[in-house]
This record gives C-alpha cells, sequence and structure tokens, in this order.
C-alpha cells in the first residue's frame, strides 16, 4: 500500500496487485457461502413472522367485525321485543342470516324496589336475553335489557 499524506491508500494498492493475483486473499472480498445462508436464515425467520402477525391480525379484525355486527343484531331485536317479537315469557329461537342464531329469553323481572309495590300497578318489567351464536366464533353476544310491558 501507498500513503498520501500519512493515509493509506488502498485503492492504488489493489491496482497495482491485481496482475500477481494477490487480490484473492480470504475475508478480503464478498461473503463466505456460510455468511450468506445465516443472513438468509434469519431473513426467512423475519418474513415468517411477518406472515404470522398478519394472519393473526386479519383473525383479531374479522372477529371483531362480527361481534360488531351482532351487536347491532342483538340491539335491534331488543328493541323489536314487544312489537314484532311476541312478548311471552319462555325461549325462542332465530334463524339470522350469515350462520347465526339468535336465541332471546323473556323472564318476568322483579327487583327487590318492585316487590314493594302494590299489586294494582299495571306495568309489569320483563328481562329480555339475547344470545347470538355464530358457527365460526361460537357466542358472540349476550345483551340483556329490561323492558316494560302494559296491560291496557
Amino acid at each position: 500500500m501507498t500513503k498520501i499524506f500519512g493515509i493509506d491508500n488502498m485503492f492504488s494498492d489493489r491496482s497495482q496487485n491485481r496482475d500477481c493475483g494477490d487480490d484473492l486473499i480470504a475475508g478480503d472480498d464478498g461473503f463466505l457461502l456460510i455468511e450468506a445462508l445465516i443472513a438468509l436464515a434469519i431473513c426467512s425467520l423475519a418474513v415468517v413472522a411477518l406472515i404470522r402477525f398478519s394472519q393473526v391480525s386479519a383473525n383479531v379484525q374479522n372477529r371483531s367485525s362480527v361481534k360488531a355486527q351482532a351487536i347491532l343484531e342483538a340491539r335491534n331485536l331488543v328493541e323489536s321485543v314487544g312489537t314484532e317479537i311476541k312478548l311471552v315469557t319462555g325461549e325462542q329461537i332465530l334463524e339470522l342470516p350469515s350462520n347465526r342464531t339468535a336465541t332471546i329469553t323473556i323472564e318476568p323481572y322483579e327487583p327487590s324496589y318492585i316487590q314493594s309495590r302494590q299489586s294494582s300497578d299495571q306495568e309489569f318489567l320483563y328481562q329480555v336475553s339475547v344470545v347470538i351464536d355464530t358457527e365460526q366464533f361460537g357466542t358472540v353476544v349476550l345483551l340483556r335489557a329490561v323492558r316494560a310491558h302494559d296491560l291496557y
């Protein structure tokens, strides 16, 4: 190597040694095969981790969208009790689109403060429970509400 201003000039040294074949010294140029294989293995592990993360993310997004839609359906069912769905004590099973079933359970609701009221009151309360099941995720929503029913 030649020195220019006290600094090694490696470019001039390589150009001088090229004719001699001295530039093929081990560790001088490029990667060894084992280094390349290790780098490829590390990159493939990173790619596998990213693919797995994207699959988990897609599953979570799918489940949350199914749950959001089921919550809306359950609210609509609770609102329709007494109008479209008869307000009768017992259990009713409805088939919903997209392979879902809704189980509606209606039962009398009597909290402790209502028991002290006189029986001449014309209003009764019912607890309405809506459970929405899917084939893919099982029970997605359980919604409970208290509805009033007038006898008039």
